[in-house]
């Protein structure tokens, strides 16, 4: 991805997270556990490309264990979702 790329991801990703503040903990709420289901969702596609960045990374040279820290599988995955909705069900989550 190119730098101008993950320039605008950062900004659009930061104005997005200030308008999370205007919501109530209800829409909070439902917004992790949308989260958490698109990732459930969307587990095969992110494994793909997850496996496109490591061997990316494998081939510019980055040490194996930065590579391990970057790889995704289904349990991993899959504890991200567990973690997104116990956020949800927390009263304040911000």
């Amino acid at each position: 991805m190119k730098s101008n790329n993950i320039n605008n991801l950062i900004k659009q990703t930061k104005v997005a997270s200030l308008g999370l503040l205007d919501l109530t903990a209800k829409q909070r709420s439902a917004v992790l556990l949308a989260l958490a289901k698109s990732l459930l969702d969307n587990i095969s596609s992110i494994i793909t490309a997850n496996q496109k960045d490591t061997a990316a990374a494998r081939l510019s040279g980055k040490a194996e264990s930065f590579v391990e820290r970057l790889g995704l599988d289904e349990s991993k995955i899959k504890g991200m979702t567990d973690s997104l909705k116990q956020i949800a069900s927390q009263s304040d989550k911000l």
